[in-house]
């Protein structure tokens, strides 16, 4: 089992360095979140707390993840890179396509992208984009990105956007992973029918475990059941073994965790030695163990 640190809360100014301790102590990948803008007083409901209230406010740090993945890519030789979550439909695909290509060529082949649609509709108003049409635009999106990573001449016409034989040059160092986030039908439909992945929110086992089938369901049907898939996972406080083999038999394959909010505080706050600190301990505790444990762990 692979395990991806969560990012998220990390100041823009220590994500480099994070980075390069993370490779040095074992972990296998970093995820960066994202948001373009953060409007103020907005009303919009956060999906994944009962409340609907989100765990930041307004005056947190969103460094943009292409601009991280390729300081990050410059530092380090074996991190995968993960967007985690892409608001993909607030991007134009062209200017995904340059930034991802060009990020995975620096890194040599180690990007993945996290999407969702998002859930923020003041922040798709504020760039002048029709949230009721999130959904729709993720699809086209992901069908004309994997066109365009081919660095071949390529054209669109669709519901949303339309563009002449054109290239984007760099191609992609390698067939970039899209693994899709989040719980509604949608999403489960769309990761099963365009993506490479599925990456479930935190929830219950068994919340888990029920997306993760209704997700192979619709692979199944799409004819897609032998292609290679990935479940990449939120298990921020997995600490032992015993917790990994269990999200491993949930069809679990690659983990994000997050020291940080399991040995210092949640949402963020630390200095950078924190953070070293509670990387190291992790490394200690949980990688160490997990990586001597014989029992296959997918």
């Amino acid at each position: 089992m692979r395990l991806i640190l969560y990012c998220t809360y990390v100041p823009a100014d220590e994500i480099v360095a994070v980075a390069v301790e993370a490779e040095r102590l074992g972990f296998d990948g970093i995820s960066f979140p994202d948001h373009v803008v953060y409007p103020l007083g907005h009303s919009s409901r956060y999906l994944y707390t009962t409340d609907g209230s989100t765990p930041w406010d307004e005056w947190m740090d969103w460094p943009d993840p292409f601009a991280a993945m390729a300081a990050v890519a410059a530092r380090t030789q074996r991190l995968q890179l993960l967007t985690g979550i892409l608001v993909l439909p607030l991007r134009h695909p062209l200017l995904v396509a340059k930034s991802a290509a060009t990020v995975d060529v620096i890194s040599g082949g180690r990007l993945g992208i996290g999407t969702g649609v998002g859930w923020l509709r003041e922040e798709f108003e504020a760039l002048g984009l029709d949230y009721a049409r999130r959904g729709r635009m993720t699809d086209e999106a992901i069908e004309v990105l994997r066109r365009l990573w081919t660095g071949e001449p390529t054209a669109h016409e669709g519901e949303t956007w339309s563009f002449p034989e054109l290239t984007v040059r760099p191609p992609a160092a390698h067939r970039i992973p899209i693994y899709v986030g989040g719980k509604s039908r949608a999403a489960l439909r769309r990761a099963g029918r365009l993506g490479d992945g599925f990456m479930p929110p935190v929830g219950s086992e068994q919340e888990t475990a029920d997306l993760i089938a209704e997700v192979e369901r619709v692979r199944v049907e799409a004819g897609r059941g032998e292609e290679p898939f990935e479940v990449i996972a939120a298990a921020t406080v997995a600490d032992d073994v015993a917790d990994f083999r269990r999200l491993a038999e949930l069809g679990i394959d690659t983990v994000r965790v997050d020291p940080f909010a399991l040995y210092v505080q949640k949402y963020g706050g630390l200095t950078l030695e924190q953070r070293r600190e509670a990387l190291a301990r992790y490394a200690a505790e949980v990688i160490e163990p997990l990586r001597a444990d014989p029992t296959p762990h997918r």
